[in-house]
């Protein structure tokens, strides 16, 4: 009986370090992919929605009618801004099963991916401030195709450069429309800052006791620190849009030298950088 000859030790190191090294570097992929997720999670804790400036602005109108009604009397047919934070939340869940995904893969698990939400139709049209054009639709679908094709197939490490290569155009799109999002959220505070300048100044002008002045200007001024706080929390949300659209152009950019020591180090900046981001928002 003739035995295989074996390997010299010095070999079987040198596979083992090799193999260990094609582990540790995705590892950066996969803190990007998570830093990621965890500020596209940020979007859940937004201050404010569509929906909540239409019944906002309802309310206001009622208000300065003099007009005190019953709930269930109120007529706002808000439903075009529903719309737009249905399709916002859309777009939010697509991205995050993208980054959760492509954090599994480089880790190389994939069952703990759920596809449920991705079965969700985007479509064309203009929902009161925000516009679904037909790129943003053809994106939202493919990534999400994407994401469920690298799950039902079992997608491993050797095919990151793949999703990697096939998602960036998709994810630039839909950041784009994500930021345009919250951008249109900062404009309607905007709009809330002139209302209320113009409704107290209005005031002022009635004639007050020193006291009922001094109360009317402290209103004032708290409801614009509460609207600064908003606009500062959106503002903060979208920087770190802005630096997962950069952090992934970076991946697809550099995909197939992931390996490469200096690729990882700058990996790691935008990882940091979300995760100042992340602590910058949970400070205000």
């Amino acid at each position: 009986m003739h035995r295989l000859p074996s390997l010299p030790a010095r070999f079987i190191v040198i596979a083992y370090l090799v193999s260990l090294a094609g582990c540790i570097s995705l590892k950066p992929v996969s803190e990007l992919s998570d830093k990621s997720l965890k500020s596209l999670a940020i979007y859940e804790e937004m201050p404010i929605s569509y929906q909540g400036f239409c019944d906002e602005r309802c309310q206001f109108n009622l208000i300065r009618r003099n007009l005190i009604i019953r709930d269930t009397a109120i007529n706002c047919d808000c439903s075009l801004f529903a719309d737009a934070d249905k399709a916002t939340t859309k777009v939010y869940r697509t991205l995050a099963a993208y980054f959760k995904s492509l954090g599994a893969i480089s880790e190389g698990d994939l069952t703990t991916i759920d596809t449920k939400s991705l079965n969700e139709a985007l479509v064309e049209g203009k929902f009161g401030s925000l516009t679904i054009d037909k790129n943003t639709v053809t994106a939202y679908s493919s990534l999400g195709r994407l994401v469920i094709q690298a799950f039902t197939d079992g997608y491993r490490k050797q095919k990151i450069r793949q999703v990697i290569e096939t998602g960036n155009p998709h994810i630039q799109t839909l950041i784009g429309l994500f930021r345009t999002s919250v951008g249109n959220l900062v404009m309607e505070l905007n709009f809330q800052k002139e209302r209320n300048f113009a409704l107290y100044s209005e005031l002022l002008m009635e004639k007050l006791t020193g006291y009922d002045k001094v109360k009317l200007s402290t209103d004032y001024y708290k409801e614009i620190d509460a609207i600064l706080l908003k606009q500062q929390q959106l503002n903060t949300f979208s920087k770190s849009l802005t630096v997962i659209a950069g952090g992934h152009q970076k991946l697809f950019d550099n995909r197939n030298k992931l390996t490469v020591k200096e690729i990882r180090a700058v990996l790691g900046d935008y990882s940091a950088a979300l995760q100042d981001l992340i602590a910058d928002f949970k400070k205000l």
